[in-house]
Parts: structure tokens; C-alpha cells; sequence
């Protein structure tokens, strides 16, 4: 028995996981044929942004830890609950302690979260820190076709055969982000679609300012922000749990977001957010006075394409308060938006 002892291996994880191995770990999560092209890449860009500042286990909130779709409602009630009753975890290991946490996701757990002290004060923004320790990143990506379309055949299409996107970002703690994104898509003429944004987050009753292209949701989604569509899988189940308030559009999908700003101030356990855009988008106009349809492709590689690209703009003020304590979130919603051609008649929409 001594022998077999001596000889037994023992798995130690670290309390701060390597990064080798991180981009299988990023593959497994977005390995959902249903994804779309946009969800895809807005999900690993939260992802990224996530692992690159990884959650306190023993101070993050119920809605920090929503933000990771993997975590069901019951998984997160039963983290806070054994905090709660048995104090701080010193390391990840006391997540299997928790009860509804299985080993798969214990796993994943681990690439966004970490046990720290308790402290419930945020770190303070210095400048000279956000500037030493805030992540710069640069990302191109280019496709590059093995057949031709049939629009470069007939020489329909104005620009070249290749599709490529720039996006260069900087990150500080998920809690100051800024950067812009660029994209070309196959037979458009250069770059055109741009966005710029700017988001920051937990600054005293600051809670969240959103600048340039950004993506707003409360409640279900009802009224404003659906979120953006995936298949039938977990993610879709959640998008709506984690996607609450405001966040930015750092991903190159041409349709779906906000261009102007919006700020969130928070007292207690009450949240009052206010917003107001003017977001250019494409439409196909039945004798340039009415709106039939809107075009939410983003492709603009012919003429006939390129007339429709940013002929009409949707205004939009909202405003919204909440009341969270606990896990129960109480809140309403205002919002009223204009076209500046009337779609099939109807120019002003508002709601409550």
C-alpha cells in the first residue's frame, strides 16, 4: 500500500491558469455550428476581454459572473451562497465544494476567474497604472478566395477579390476600453465600415459610459436590445441574463448597434441609465419617401448596393431604472426613436 501510494500522481492546478492551451479552451466554447458570423466574433472578443482580466470568485457580483454564459443562474446563487456561509475561498479547488459545479465547468471556470482577497473597494484608476498594465492589442485577419464570384466575372463588383478587418483595442481590468474596428468585405471599394468606442465602468456613482458605437439592453429585450441572435443552444439561454445595460460594439457586424452615448449612474441598489444615438443605417426607399425594407447585410460591392449605404438615420432617447437586490431586478424602460423617412408610413415609434 506504501508502494502504491509513493507511486500516485496528483494533479495540482495553479491558482492563476497558464495561458498555454487557451485558444483550445476558446475553440470548445465557440464550437456551435448555429453561431452567425457577427455572434461569433462578439462572443470571443467578450471571452477574450474576460481571460485577459479575470473575476475575483470572492468579490464578483451576480451580474459580473453572468457575463460568462457557461454558468447557469442555480451555479451562480450556489458560488455566492458558499462564500457566504463559509467565508472567502483561499483557492479554485473549493469550487467542487459548491454542489452544482461539475468538473467540465469547474475547468472552464478557471481561465476567467481566481481567488483573491476579499476586499470589497475596487482598485482606484490611476493613470500611470492604466497606462503600465493596460492590454494593447492589434488583430488583421484577411480571407483570401480559391474560386471568383460571379460579380467579379461580369465586373459588377466595384473593389478587389479580398475581404479583410483591422480591429486594434486597449483594455484595462474590463473597466476602461477603447479602440476602433475596420472592415472590408469582398468586392466593397476600401474600408467602409468603421467603429470607434470608448467604455468605462465602476467609477463611484459612475457605473457605465458608453461612446461612439455601443449596444444597450434591458429587461427581456422587449423593447431595447435583443441582444444578438445565436442558435439554440446555452449561449442563447443566457445572452439575455449577461447582456444587461450598456457595453460596446468592438466587432466588425455593420448592423444591430448604437452610435452615440449613453451613461449609467448607480446609488445603492438603484440604476438610472440615460441614452441618446443617431445611428446611420441602409434601406431600400420606394420612391425616396418611404422605407420598404432595411438592408442588414452590410454588403456594398455594386452600385445598386452602394446607393442604399447610410440613406436613412434612426434617432433614438431611452432612459431606464432598476432596482436590484438579491437577484431580483425590478426596472422600467422609455424609449421613443424616429427615421428620417418613414418606414411604410410610420416615421416616430415610442414605447414603455
Amino acid at each position: 500500500m506504501f508502494a502504491m501510494l509513493s507511486c500516485s500522481v496528483t494533479a495540482v492546478y495553479p491558482q492563476f491558469p497558464e495561458s498555454d492551451g487557451w485558444e483550445s479552451v476558446l475553440e470548445t466554447l465557440l464550437s456551435d455550428e448555429e453561431l452567425t458570423a457577427d455572434a461569433l466574433e462578439e462572443l470571443s472578443d467578450m471571452y477574450e476581454s474576460l481571460h485577459a482580466a479575470p473575476l475575483n470568485i470572492n468579490t464578483a457580483t451576480r451580474d459580473e459572473l453572468s457575463m460568462l454564459p457557461f454558468l447557469s443562474d442555480r451555479q451562480i446563487e450556489d458560488i455566492h451562497a458558499y462564500i457566504y456561509m463559509h467565508g472567502p475561498m483561499l483557492t479554485l479547488g473549493e469550487l467542487q465544494l459548491t454542489g452544482s459545479l461539475d468538473y467540465a465547468t469547474r475547468q472552464l471556470l478557471r481561465h476567467f476567474v481566481y481567488a483573491g482577497p476579499p476586499s470589497p473597494q475596487k482598485e482606484r484608476i490611476k493613470m500611470a497604472d492604466v497606462l503600465q498594465n493596460g492590454r494593447t492589442e492589434v488583430v488583421a485577419r484577411m480571407d483570401i478566395p480559391l474560386y471568383l464570384r460571379d460579380g467579379f466575372k461580369k465586373g459588377t463588383y466595384l473593389g478587389g477579390r479580398l475581404s479583410h478587418n483591422l480591429r486594434w483595442s486597449f483594455n484595462w481590468h474590463n473597466r476602461i476600453r477603447f479602440g476602433v474596428s475596420a472592415d472590408k468585405d469582398a468586392g466593397e471599394r476600401g474600408y467602409d465600415f468603421w467603429s470607434p468606442y470608448l467604455f468605462i465602468k465602476d467609477m463611484g456613482v459612475l457605473k457605465e459610459l458608453a461612446v461612439g458605437n455601443f449596444k444597450a439592453q434591458f429587461g427581456q429585450g422587449l423593447l431595447l436590445g435583443g441582444g444578438f441572435s445565436v442558435g439554440k443552444s446555452m449561449v442563447l439561454s443566457s445572452m439575455s441574463r449577461q447582456t444587461q445595460g450598456l457595453r460596446p460594439h468592438s466587432s466588425t457586424g455593420e448592423y444591430g448597434y448604437l452610435r452615440g452615448g449613453g451613461v449609467a449612474l448607480g446609488w445603492g441598489h438603484t440604476t438610472f441609465t440615460l441614452l441618446a444615438s443617431r445611428t446611420p443605417v441602409d434601406a431600400t426607399l420606394k420612391g425616396d419617401t418611404v422605407i420598404s425594407s432595411f438592408k442588414e447585410d452590410g454588403y456594398h460591392r455594386t452600385s445598386l448596393e452602394l446607393s442604399k449605404k447610410h440613406n436613412v438615420t434612426l434617432g433614438m432617447v431611452a432612459a431606464n431604472m432598476h432596482y436590484s437586490f438579491r437577484g431580483l431586478r425590478f426596472g422600467v424602460t422609455a424609449m421613443t426613436e424616429s427615421l428620417t423617412v418613414p418606414y411604410k408610413g410610420h416615421g416616430r415609434l415610442s414605447g414603455v
